[in-house]
């Protein structure tokens, strides 16, 4: 999710892998259709704050594997097993800045770089529960040469 170039990522994985090599990756997605308040209050800003060039949908995924010459193999929704992770982030988190007057200094520091970061412990979990933002994985193949097995 962190490249800016997703195309090109797509292309160099089918560039470096030998024929009947396997791309697996999981990655946080956007729905395939979310609507203009999900995108505005909370994909966008998400990734504003987690410095993601951008969020693109499983068929977008898709797509980038097909245009590059991989098939895709499999694909799979693993937001369920995520949306707990979230929680349990937030909780430290909180647990921490409460208890520690230093984590609670560098968290709201103008030197910290990640700072916004904070306010996606709230996003993402509502990203998720509400169906705008995915973890997904995707497994896809180069395929062997034609006439080739």
């Amino acid at each position: 999710s962190h490249m800016v170039d997703k195309h090109f990522a797509f292309a160099e994985a089918a560039r470096v892998l030998r024929p009947g090599g396997r791309l697996v990756l999981v990655d946080w997605l956007s729905a395939e259709r979310p609507s203009r308040v999900a995108r505005r209050w909370l994909l966008d800003p998400i990734a504003r704050e987690g410095r993601l060039p951008s969020l693109h949908s499983l068929a977008g995924y898709e797509r980038f594997a097909a245009e590059t010459g991989l098939t895709v193999l499999h694909t799979e929704d693993l937001s369920q097993r995520a949306r707990r992770t979230w929680s349990i982030v937030a909780r430290r988190l909180t647990r921490r800045v409460l208890s520690d007057g230093d984590a609670r200094r560098f968290l709201f520091s103008a030197q910290n770089p990640d700072r916004a970061f904070a306010l996606s412990l709230v996003r993402i979990p509502l990203a998720l529960r509400t169906g705008s933002m995915r973890l997904c994985l995707l497994v896809a193949e180069l395929p062997p040469p034609p006439g080739r097995d």
